[in-house]
């Protein structure tokens, strides 16, 4: 996404800009651009130097989009994941989850569970101990 407050594709305000302003509210401005090349901080330096009252600079080394672009990671041994990797990923992850609750509400139902004695099968358990020592 642009931004629409600076005209032509600007990340910021540019020297004219910022000299009419301070001008239409009265304060009196002496500004010096200085293209790249050859001795540029030397000639900054003279120039800060010789003014006497406070100074401002403004300063536009790259656009922003291409400075973030630089400070990015040149080299990666990461290769990204396939669409398989993450979809095995998924499905081993979600099937370990629901196994793991279902057998949690399992066995705390096991052990929720009220004991009531089975009278069919207490009174079979009985008969057949029982057959034995009639004989």
């Amino acid at each position: 996404m642009k931004s629409s407050a600076f005209t032509d594709g600007a990340k910021g305000p540019t020297l004219e800009n910022v000299v009419n302003v301070l001008k239409a509210h009265g304060i009196e401005v002496k500004s010096e651009k200085f293209e790249e090349g050859e001795n540029v901080s030397q000639k900054l330096q003279q120039w800060i130097s010789n003014q006497e009252g406070p100074v401002v600079i403004l300063h536009h080394e790259t656009p922003a989009d291409y400075h973030h672009v630089q400070r990015g990671l040149q080299t990666s041994t990461v290769t990204p994941l396939t669409e398989f990797q993450i979809s095995q990923y998924q499905i081993c992850m979600w099937a370990a989850i629901i196994f793991i609750s279902v057998a949690g509400a399992a066995i705390c139902a096991m052990i929720n569970m009220q004991v009531i004695p089975d009278s069919l099968l207490y009174a079979k358990f009985i008969s057949a101990r029982t057959q034995g020592k009639n004989d």
